[in-house]
């Protein structure tokens, strides 16, 4: 199927209700939906919320068809709790190294330190599949997922001077092993293990399948600092 047949694909698509929109999709194999998905992000709008929508339509449809005929084999199984596993790991180590710069903006702020009157300090999480996955040239479904449509996403994680307190008062769900979620999505593949909350929310999201989880290769943690000077009543 070559570009121009994938654009009048989602002309048509974009200009049909949704209900239209769900049934012409489930059509497409999985091969197509990806072309179709690559294409839409390719020439996203972010002015047109319907192509976001659109988008998502496509892509849990895909997630649908490729779980349903996915085989947990226990090569699969370790693979996937591998992941799962060094996902909890990277943002145990930027939360640690979060909370770190907090106490010492903390200090900062106890002795008068006259540019820190606030700040908010933000874990994101980038989730990249292997190279395979990702084509500059042509596009690939690697980007898609892996690039978030907005500055939100599932697993991010943000806290500030105003609710410090708060958020050193107890994990956040992202680390608290008190919750596993491990049934939701997966049933009992997993009894006796541990799912975080990362995999849960990717899953969640619809956009992720199982398979897509298991092909991570790199899991990127940016721990990004804003704090603020201002001066009121100029």
């Amino acid at each position: 199927m070559d570009n121009n047949e994938i654009a009048e694909i989602l002309e048509k698509l974009e200009k049909a209700p949704f209900d239209i929109q769900l049934d012409n999709v489930r059509q497409y194999p999985v091969e197509t939906l990806e072309l179709l998905a690559v294409k839409l992000y390719e020439q996203r709008d972010y002015k047109r919320a319907y192509t976001w929508d659109l988008l998502n339509v496509i892509l849990h449809e895909r997630v649908i068809k490729l779980n349903r005929n996915f085989e947990w084999t226990e090569e699969n199984k370790d693979r996937f709790i591998k992941v799962n596993d060094k996902i909890t790991h990277t943002f145990e180590k930027a939360y640690n190294e979060a909370v770190s710069i907090a106490h010492d903006l903390e200090k900062r702020l106890n002795n008068n330190d006259d540019f820190i009157q606030d700040y908010e300090i933000e874990i994101k999480i980038g989730l990249y599949m292997g190279d395979e996955f990702y084509d500059a040239d042509n596009g690939s479904i690697g980007f898609v997922l892996s690039e978030p449509k907005s500055d939100h996403i599932p697993i991010n994680y943000s806290f500030g001077h105003s609710n410090l307190e708060y958020s050193l008062s107890e994990k956040p769900v992202h680390l608290d092993r008190s919750l596993n979620w491990k049934n939701e999505h997966l049933g009992n593949t997993f009894d006796n293990d541990y799912i975080g909350y990362a995999v849960h929310a990717l899953l969640d999201d619809n956009q992720w399948s199982f398979k897509d989880i298991m092909n991570i290769t790199t899991i990127w943690a940016d721990v990004e600092v804003r704090h603020q000077y201002f001066t009121e009543n100029v």
